[in-house]
């Protein structure tokens, strides 16, 4: 079953952008997903850090609250940044063809 995204992202895309090619169009997808997923995971591994630390609440501290030092598991706020910073290369990764495809204005 084939999804309706790639109709509407050629609907989306401006008057004269030509279309990606079949072998960059599978590398975006999957940096996509793997940007989106970073995220999800970010979320998820704070809440897991979350129950891990015993004097940390969301409200009153901030995430980076979970690395310092005398925290009950400080490598699990290690791993996030470094998951959630791939996300954002994986995402300018992702975005490299559609920037050549034309001069900017």
């Amino acid at each position: 079953m084939r999804s309706a995204l790639p109709g509407v992202a050629v609907w989306l895309r401006p008057a004269g952008w030509p279309a990606l090619a079949d072998h960059e169009r599978a590398r975006v997808r999957a940096l996509s997903w793997f940007a989106i997923s970073a995220q999800v995971l970010f979320i998820a591994g704070w809440i897991v850090g979350w129950a891990l630390e015993p004097s940390y609440s969301p409200v009153r501290d901030y995430v980076s609250e979970l690395g310092r030092r005398g925290a009950a598991n400080p490598w699990i706020f290690d791993v996030l940044i470094v998951l959630w910073g791939a996300g954002f290369i994986g995402l300018a990764l992702a975005m490299l063809p559609a920037l050549r495809t034309r001069p900017w204005a």
